[in-house]
């Protein structure tokens, strides 16, 4: 059974992908947007909420590489005792990714989404 974390980099999310990370922990950009969907996700779900803000004229491709390495440490096998092996990337493209930040993490298997990637941890 895989372990899922979401990464959503979206400046404003969107109600489609409440489905989509149901239950999992969850790595949201703070921006006055998404807010009040924080806010909800705290209230209602059983998720794990953890926000962290961009910096100013940081692209989304930085953002990634810099928070998941912190995601990294916070969910691995060093932290966890049932480790995450999958993440689910919201409002970036695999194009666009820093695909050797993954690669380093452990990351060996990649699939292109609507919402953005997943990105996988193989044994």
């Amino acid at each position: 059974m895989n372990k899922q974390v979401a990464l959503v980099l979206n400046e404003k999310v969107a109600e489609t992908i409440k489905p989509l990370i149901k239950g999992m922990p969850i790595w949201i950009v703070e921006t006055q947007e998404n807010a009040a969907f924080i806010d909800e996700l705290r209230q209602r779900s059983g998720n794990v909420i953890t926000t962290f803000p961009s910096r100013n004229g940081e692209s989304k491709t930085d953002l990634a590489e810099r928070i998941i390495y912190t995601l990294d440490e916070h969910h691995d096998a060093h932290s966890q005792d049932d480790p995450y092996d999958t993440l689910l990337v919201f409002g970036l493209t695999l194009a666009k990714s820093k695909k050797n930040a993954f690669l380093d993490l452990g990351f060996s298997k990649f699939e292109q989404t609507d919402f953005g990637f997943i990105a996988r941890k193989l044994e």
